[in-house]
Parts: C-alpha cells; structure tokens; sequence
C-alpha cells in the first residue's frame, strides 16, 4: 500500500503544478488577447490615416500639376 500511496501523492504534486502552470498560461493568453484588440484597434487607426494621407497627397499632386500647366502658359505668355 505504501508504493501506491507515494505514487498517489506524487501523481497529487503532479496535477497541481499543471493546474497552476495552467492557469498562468490562461492568464498570460487573457492579456495577450486584451494586447491584440488594442493592437487591432491602432492598425485600424492607422489604416485610415494612411488611406487619408494617400487622398492628400493624390489631391496635392493633382494641384501641382495645374501649377505646373499655368505656369508654363505664363511663361509662353511672356
């Protein structure tokens, strides 16, 4: 009985250092989750700043150009 027993209490020890090492990966998966939805969020964030500096500066673009043509027809004109 005593082998079984030993064996028992080994198998106890066992079981709860996998609870607890279970618990610390639920843990650490929680924050890492709580990570990703705030690094989610700032990529949206970002995306939208980036389609909105992309119009600028196609508009900005667009507005050199027309510069650029009065410019040269100044130009001839002088």
């Amino acid at each position: 009985m005593i082998p079984l027993q030993a064996k028992l209490k080994h198998f106890e020890k066992v079981v709860e250092a996998v609870s607890k090492s279970l618990l610390a990966l639920s843990v650490r998966c929680r924050k890492l989750a709580e990570e990703n939805v705030r690094l989610e969020a700032e990529n949206r964030r970002l995306g939208t700043d980036l389609r909105q500096a992309k119009a600028a500066l196609e508009r900005h673009e667009k507005v050199k150009g027309r510069l650029e043509r009065l410019a040269a027809k100044l130009e001839k004109l002088s």
